[in-house]
């Protein structure tokens, strides 16, 4: 994927490697349109919170993280502050995500 990346003038700054292989998502659709989707996260699931810091941020207008992610709590709330402390906007999305975390842990603590 770098290789690629880079042969296209791509050069991200922030690009860390995994031991495992990059992910992958299959989607399936039935015949009536129904659709699902088979995912692999590969090495995204390895990323962890003391793997991110501020001045990853710097530069950037807008934070995103795609879904599959969200389920890692730490460190979607570390990516979160640290994009606020650089006055980086959040996605919608991720606003979403933190609310839908916090309803969910509040109700399986008290269930």
């Amino acid at each position: 994927m770098m290789e690629d990346m880079l042969k296209n003038g791509v050069n991200p700054p922030n690009l860390l490697n995994g031991k495992a292989p990059t992910g992958i998502a299959l989607t399936l659709i039935t015949p009536d349109s129904e659709r699902t989707f088979a995912v692999n996260l590969g090495c995204a699931i390895e990323l962890l919170p003391e793997d991110i810091n501020a001045e990853m941020f710097e530069g950037y207008n807008i934070f995103h993280i795609e879904g599959f992610l969200v389920q890692n709590k730490e460190l979607l709330e570390k990516a979160v502050r640290l994009a606020k402390k650089r006055q980086v906007q959040r996605s919608r999305l991720i606003l979403q995500a933190l609310m839908w975390l916090k309803r969910t842990l509040f109700s399986e603590k008290y269930r």
